[in-house]
């Protein structure tokens, strides 16, 4: 059972430091995409992206304009469909911004999740100690007897 708790936390935190050190890496992929293969397949993923997260571009609307490229619908923008120039119903703050918030939240959770782990485990062992202190003194009373 240690073991088992032992190994779950490692992996918990090796995908966590994973995660960490590699978010600039998913940042400018996605910075990449606006860059330089803009397509169909991705703009439907890019979408739903700036619509659920109430953002635009990676780091604002300006990643759009810059390349040339419209400001989408699923920025805020609802008033015209090829804006080059940002308007006020357009979301200013960049997915970058908001996807790490959200990462900081998962780990704050995972953290609290592996804090827990942590304590479980003690709490076993504890337990476990107690059970054997237990025996070995339900031992030694039989030998006496």
């Amino acid at each position: 059972y240690f073991i088992s708790l032992i190994v779950v936390i490692g992996a918990e935190i090796a995908c966590g430091t994973w995660f960490y050190i590699n978010q600039d890496v998913a940042l400018k992929s996605v910075s990449e995409i606006i860059d330089e293969t803009y397509t169909q397949d991705f703009k439907k993923i890019i979408d739903l992206l700036q619509t659920k997260l109430q953002c635009c571009g990676v780091h604002g609307p300006d990643d759009w304009t810059e390349n040339g490229i419209p400001i989408p619908e699923s920025c805020g923008n609802q008033t015209c469909s090829d804006c080059l120039e940002d308007t006020p119903e357009i979301q200013q703050v960049g997915c970058g911004d908001r996807i790490r918030q959200y990462l900081t939240t998962v780990a704050s959770i995972v953290g609290g999740i592996i804090l827990l782990q942590v304590l479980v485990i003690v709490f076993s062992i504890i337990l476990c100690r107690a059970i054997r202190e237990a025996e070995e003194y339900d031992d030694d009373d039989k030998s006496f007897s």
